[in-house]
């Protein structure tokens, strides 16, 4: 290629290293390149290609603290600032598991490998953009969404120059998959393999079977592409989502345990990974996903408050289940995560659900009354476009204090925005059914256990009512009303009936660490001493 050519070629380099990156521009003025631009960081790169479209990007993958080289191609790609003839080569030292399968997902033009040499890059850049060129109509027609005119483009390419003829028909097999013609990528894809194997096009078959409600036969493919360095993260999503249709929501966890390993920056599969956790009631891991994808946004193009409200949320849904003083500790978490997140985002386009959160922690903590307060300004309820998560917190918000045509509110609204069908998308809906399922059971067992420990007391059978009133408390351990009425059926039964001890001091304890009324404080003070006498291990804690 001639040097003249290339010396009207744009080239960003990005590398947080001056020394690397005035080595790598010595490279490319041997090349032929004249226009060369630099960037130190993410940031002065995203400027530069802002207001350059620039032929090649070649980025160093660590960048310092800011954006790496992995979130810089995926900001730029989803604000279409890379054009279609714009080749990006990611350049590092890094050989890590995890950064090539990253990388691999992402697609960027090449990837290579410091140290490299002189001939090295010139032949991968002047392959990078021979190919470009070759399909520059296929690029175009595709960025311009006319899918049938870049197959058409594909064919040609096809029949006219076998230099590029298999990156034309990788992209034809990729538009058939794009355009849901499955029965036709079938066909292609098999009719590749007659002539040659190539993993991309064996996984080709395994996606069109797969959509064509022949998973068996797709899950063989992807079982044995998943042992493969190209295919691998791609096969194992899919085995994951098959799991995940077949209601295997166990096996559909591992797998994509592993898939985050693999792939860690891919955010909305770790969203799925913490969704597909709480519908298996592991807020334990739940959690700790949600920390991570905290930690793995910062920077990338999926860092906002919504994030850090996610962690909030999920510490709260499991702190129901912790002893009070597990609870205590968990909630002081959360208040140290709200302080980080209005240091870092703006809190009134998120008020609402600040609000929504501080109502749940109130609920948590035993303060009801408070809680209720707080939401009686969200008694005309509106249809917003709140999004999904906050939907979901706030029919939580309303349930947790008693307001069921609230909490339906809520979930009716959320069932309204969760129309795509994507893995995300379905893992949310079915997160939603399970929610649902579980206030409508939770409210109606709570019901009849109220009516009937009610009734026990009020018949004087109080070893009854203790047990109707203890496995009411286990249901709901942050109601003070509940709390309150088993200590009372416990002083009445003249001593704590055997498997109700722990039950009746975690009662105790929340009604000591909650912030009563005057009059509920009467009756704790009132409590104590009559449980001094008849049941002193109960306040012995």
């Amino acid at each position: 290629m001639e040097p003249s050519f290339l010396s009207i070629k744009r080239v960003l380099l990005v590398d947080d290293c001056a020394p690397v990156r005035a080595s790598i521009k010595g490279m490319l003025q041997q090349i032929g390149f004249k226009l060369i631009y630099q960037a130190k960081d993410a940031i002065e790169a995203q400027t530069h290609c802002e207001q350059n479209n620039f032929d090649f990007i070649l980025c160093d993958f660590n960048l310092g603290d800011c954006q790496d080289g992995y979130q810089l191609f995926e900001t730029l790609k989803t604000k279409s600032l890379l054009h279609s003839m714009c080749c990006f080569i990611i350049v590092s030292a890094e050989n890590q598991r995890q950064i090539v399968h990253g990388v691999i997902e992402l697609q960027p033009d090449d990837y290579l490998l410091k140290p490299f040499t002189f001939p090295q890059l010139k032949e991968r850049m002047i392959k990078a953009l021979k190919q470009k060129m070759a399909l520059r109509k296929v690029y175009q027609a595709t960025q311009e969404l006319e899918l049938k005119e870049a197959i058409k483009e594909c064919d040609s390419v096809i029949r006219n120059n076998p230099d590029f003829q298999a990156a034309a028909e990788r992209l034809k097999g990729e538009l058939f998959l794009r355009q849901k013609e499955f029965v036709k990528a079938e066909v292609f894809y098999k009719n590749l393999l007659t002539k040659q194997y190539t993993t991309w096009a064996d996984l080709g078959v395994a996606i069109s079977v797969y959509h064509q409600d022949r998973s068996a036969e797709a899950m063989d493919i992807f079982n044995a592409l998943a042992s493969k360095d190209e295919t691998m993260v791609e096969s194992m999503d899919f085995i994951a989502q098959q799991y995940f249709k077949t209601g295997d929501l166990q096996h559909s966890l591992e797998v994509l345990q592993k898939l985050t390993q693999l792939s860690p920056k891919n955010i909305p599969r770790q969203k799925t990974l913490a969704n597909i956790a709480m519908i298996c009631h592991d807020y334990g891991l739940a959690a700790k996903v949600f920390h991570r994808i905290v930690s793995i946004a910062r920077h990338s193009i999926h860092d906002s408050a919504q994030n850090y409200l996610n962690h909030a949320r999920c510490i709260i849904d499991n702190a129901h289940s912790h002893a009070p003083m597990e609870r205590a500790n968990a909630l002081s978490h959360v208040s140290k995560l709200l302080d980080s997140l209005v240091k870092r985002f703006n809190p009134e386009p998120i008020a609402f659900d600040l609000q929504i959160l501080q109502v749940r922690l109130l609920a948590v903590k035993g303060k009801n009354a408070d809680a209720k307060r707080l939401l009686l300004k969200y008694q005309t309820l509106e249809n917003q476009d709140y999004h999904p998560e906050t939907c979901l917190d706030a029919a939580k918000a309303f349930f947790e204090t008693g307001d069921i045509f609230g909490c339906y509110h809520f979930v009716e609204l959320l069932r309204k925005q969760l129309q795509k069908s994507d893995f995300l998308t379905d893992s949310q809906r079915l997160l939603l059914n399970t929610e649902q399922i579980r206030f409508e059971t939770l409210y109606n067992t709570i019901q009849t256990l109220i009516k009937e420990a009610t009734a026990a007391y009020q018949d004087k059978l109080y070893g009854r009512a203790v047990a109707l009133f203890a496995e009411c408390f286990e249901q709901m351990p942050t109601n003070p009303g509940v709390a309150f009425s088993l200590l009372q059926a416990i002083i009445k039964c003249e001593g704590v009936p055997e498997g109700t001890l722990n039950i009746a001091k975690n009662a105790f304890l929340l009604l000591n660490s909650a912030e009563l009324g005057a009059k509920s404080m009467e009756k704790l003070q009132a409590t104590k001493m009559a449980l001094s006498e008849k049941a002193p291990e109960i306040i012995a804690v």
